[in-house]
């Protein structure tokens, strides 16, 4: 099992990499003239980017808080 130092790690580096997707995206979406926000395939990968985004901060939040057994859920 990995421990969450290993799962931070992934999901900081999917959300770079989602970053970039977005970034190659729009660059295409301008050579063709599509606006992006109206293209499927860029919405949802912003999308999943904020999600990957979103757990990330999640568990860093989790992490700073005190560890008490009153506290945990399990």
């Amino acid at each position: 099992m990995k421990d969450i130092q290993d799962v931070k790690i992934h999901l900081i580096s999917k959300s770079v990499e989602l970053t970039k997707k977005i970034r190659e995206w729009e660059d295409l979406c301008r050579k063709v003239g599509v606006d992006p926000n109206a293209d499927r395939a860029y919405i949802a990968i912003t999308a999943h980017r904020d999600a990957v985004n979103e757990i990330l901060q999640e568990i860093k939040a989790t992490n700073e808080q005190p560890s008490s057994p009153a506290q945990q859920r399990y």
